[in-house]
């Protein structure tokens, strides 16, 4: 299988594989499990398939900030549009 790791891709053979979890043979020769999917890595059949989930991933950090930037525009104008209360 194909771990996507931060800014890496690693074929790595895997021992057994379920609906969520990986277990694969470590480098220093002990088991390990991993979540299929994590914040820091990603566990794929192909190449192709790691490459569209991270693309993915990244569009949708991309939409969140232009989220962030129209609610921000939208608070800046409603701050500026603003009134001062007067107490009586």
């Amino acid at each position: 299988m194909i771990r996507a790791r931060f800014d890496r891709l690693e074929e790595i053979e895997v021992m057994k594989v379920t609906e969520k979890q990986v277990l694969y043979l470590h480098e220093r020769g002990h088991e390990s499990r991993e979540a299929k999917i994590a914040d820091w890595q990603s566990w794929h059949n192909t190449k192709e398939d790691a490459i569209i989930y991270l693309t993915d991933k990244k569009q949708r950090e991309i939409d969140s900030c232009l989220n962030r930037i129209k609610y921000l525009k939208k608070e800046i104008d409603r701050i500026s549009k603003m009134e001062v209360k007067h107490n009586s």
